[in-house]
C-alpha cells in the first residue's frame, strides 16, 4: 500500500510541476504563485515540512490545480503555495530530510536565526513569509488531542495577531460543524505558537508575521487521508473567502 501511495504522489507532483501557475525555484523548493490584477493580502500556504505528514501536501497540490483551472477564482491579492517543503521525506514517507542535508535533518527545527547558513530551504521559506500578510502551515499529529492531550492532532493554533487569531478560531468552528464524534473535534490552542523556539511558528512570532498552524490527525494513516485532505482544503478556501480574495 505504501508503494501505491508513493506512486500516486509522484504522479500528482508531475502534474503540479507542469501546471500553468507562475512557478519558481527557491533553493530547491518549488513555489507556486498566483497574483490577481487587484491589490490585496498575500497568503502563503505551506505543507510537507515533515514527510510523514502527507495530507497537507496532497491538499495544497489539489488547491494549486483548482487555482490553475480557475475552479477557485483569485479576485485580489496574491497566493503563494509551497506544498512539498520536504519533497524527499514525502516520497520516502519519513519525517526528516535525507541524512546530511540539514544540521539535524528536521526542517521544522531549523528556523532559527542561523538558517541562512545551516538550512537554506528554511531560510528561503522565511524570506517568503516576510512578504506575506498571513502564513498557514499544515502538519499532522499522531493522535486526537481530545483523547490524547499529549498530541496536537486535530488542533489549530496561531500567533496572537488579530487576523490569525480570528481566522483560526473560526476555522475550528467550521471544521467541527462537520464532525459528529465529540472526541475527534478540533481544539483551538492559542498558546502553542512558540513552544519550540526553532519552528517556523516561533520564527514568525519573533518577526511579527501572522501565522496559523493546523494539525490534522493522521500520522501512520490513523484517520482516512481523504478526510484530512478535505479538512485542509476547507480551511484554505474559508481563509481566502474570508479575506475577500476568492469566490
Amino acid at each position: 500500500m505504501s508503494k501505491i501511495i508513493v506512486i500516486i504522489l509522484i504522479v500528482i507532483m508531475l502534474i503540479y510541476f507542469y501546471s500553468g501557475a507562475n512557478s519558481f525555484s527557491s533553493d530547491k523548493i518549488i513555489v507556486n504563485e498566483f497574483k490577481a490584477d487587484q491589490p490585496g493580502p498575500t497568503v502563503c500556504f505551506i505543507a510537507g515540512v515533515h514527510g510523514n505528514e502527507p495530507a497537507g501536501a496532497h491538499a495544497l497540490l489539489i488547491l494549486t490545480q483548482m487555482l490553475n483551472n480557475r475552479e477557485i477564482r483569485l479576485l485580489r491579492g496574491r497566493i503563494i503555495v509551497i506544498p512539498m517543503a520536504n519533497e524527499w521525506g514525502l516520497i520516502n514517507g519519513v519525517r526528516n530530510f535525507r541524512p546530511g542535508f540539514l544540521g539535524n535533518n528536521d526542517l521544522n527545527r531549523s528556523f532559527d536565526e542561523n538558517s541562512a547558513t545551516s538550512a537554506p530551504i528554511a531560510d528561503s521559506i522565511v524570506k517568503i513569509a516576510r512578504n506575506a500578510s498571513l502564513v498557514m502551515d499544515f502538519h499532522e499529529g499522531w493522535g486526537y488531542h481530545q483523547i490524547q492531550p499529549d498530541s496536537i492532532g486535530s488542533t489549530i493554533s496561531c500567533t496572537p495577531h488579530k487576523l490569525s487569531s480570528s481566522l483560526a478560531q473560526n476555522a475550528v468552528k467550521l471544521l467541527n460543524s462537520g464532525i459528529e464524534s465529540s472526541d475527534k473535534l478540533f481544539t483551538f490552542l492559542p498558546e502553542m505558537y512558540c513552544d519550540i523556539e526553532t519552528t517556523l511558528a516561533c520564527r514568525c512570532w519573533n518577526e511579527n508575521i501572522p501565522y496559523i498552524l493546523m494539525e490534522t490527525t493522521g500520522q501512520k494513516e490513523i484517520q482516512d487521508r481523504s478526510i484530512r485532505v478535505n479538512q485542509v482544503l476547507r480551511v484554505c478556501e474559508y481563509t481566502l473567502k474570508s479575506l475577500g480574495m476568492c469566490k
